[in-house]
């Protein structure tokens, strides 16, 4: 019994020196890996130290995504033997809203802290929240003469879903972050969006946190319930399942290998490259859809972009203008 912790005490030494082996040979991030959990919480820590929130200091993230390096940084990077030169800086980019004001943040990770803090000045405002949208949605919920307005139709307020969408900028000079609401009524049905209640208009002031606007034009008819199942599992053939079992064999291998983030082993040099793309098509149905829904079209274009250093059109020759004849009138008044 007392020769057992000399057996143990080897294998713990073995155990350590394995860990600090395989941690040194952890391979560098890609400068266009997307954010981690630690780097989220590392932006949120950041930010709260100069913006702390509270009842009186209201600061909402909007957008949080990586803050792309210069182009040149990254070729030198991934161009340079076993990637020795070092990285460009990894940082974050943020878009948050401070008591009715738009920053535009910019966070290094490296050194942890804001190296950039601008309030964006000028049109158009950051993407909704999901705790935004629903707010709004609770405010239209419990507006006094939405409720009336849904008893009116002879609809249970308890069946009826508020969807939100942004109501764009046509030029105002007041730029207020509104948010324009639909209703749907389930009662029977699962698909949201086929069963709008017509006839009302609807706008949600989220500075103001409250609705700014309401009118009940008219009481359109409401589709019925019947025949809006669109769970693939619940569709009866031939609109359904019934699909058999398949299986895929590649008796060289797999083509390619996923490392991370990045597809390897696959030569795409002086090879002709086919991309199926699928065409996702989302349609929030409007007063205009009934009686007949207009025809509506999706498609997709191939742009580069940061794939030239500079617009191609500026190594253009100037275009020499030649002197255009002067038109007199013949009579002078």
């Amino acid at each position: 019994m007392a020769q057992q912790p000399q057996l143990h005490f080897p294998i713990l030494i073995f155990t350590s020196i394995f860990v600090i082996s395989f941690s040194s040979f952890i391979r560098p991030p890609h400068p266009f890996d997307p954010l981690t959990e630690s780097e989220f919480k590392l932006i949120r820590n950041v930010i709260k130290k100069k913006y702390p929130v509270g009842p009186t200091h209201r600061f909402t993230f909007q957008y949080v995504g990586l803050n792309e390096p210069d182009k040149s940084g990254v070729l030198s990077w991934h161009l340079s033997l076993h990637h020795n030169v070092t990285p460009p800086p990894r940082q974050a980019f943020v878009i948050a809203r401070e008591n009715r004001k738009t920053r535009e943040i910019v966070v290094d990770f490296s050194s942890r802290a804001i190296v950039s803090d601008i309030i964006r000045v000028g049109h158009g405002n950051p993407m909704l929240t999901i705790d935004e949208q629903e707010v709004a949605t609770e405010l239209v919920l419990k507006f006094k003469p939405f409720r009336q307005s849904i008893r009116r139709r002879g609809l249970k307020v308890s069946e009826v879903v508020v969807t939100s969408s942004t109501m764009g900028w046509f030029g105002e000079k007041d730029n207020d972050r509104l948010i324009k609401t639909i209703p749907f009524y389930l009662n029977g049905s699962v698909n949201t969006y086929l069963r709008p209640i017509e006839g009302m208009t609807i706008i949600v002031n989220l500075e103001k946190m409250k609705v700014t606007t309401f009118k009940d034009r008219f009481m359109g008819p409401l589709p019925k319930a019947n025949g809006t199942e669109y769970r693939f599992s619940k569709l009866k053939t031939p609109f359904g399942p019934t699909l058999k079992n398949s299986i895929f064999l590649q008796p060289n291998g797999s083509g390619f290998k996923i490392d991370g983030h990045v597809v390897r082993n696959r030569e795409i040099e002086k090879k002709d490259i086919v991309m199926w793309y699928t065409v996702g098509f989302h349609h929030v149905p409007c007063q205009e859809d009934f009686p007949t829904m207009p025809t509506l079209s999706s498609g997709f274009e191939l742009r580069p972009a940061n794939f030239f250093e500079q617009n191609p059109v500026l190594k253009t020759k100037p275009i020499k203008l030649s002197s255009a004849p002067k038109c007199t009138p013949k009579n002078k008044y």
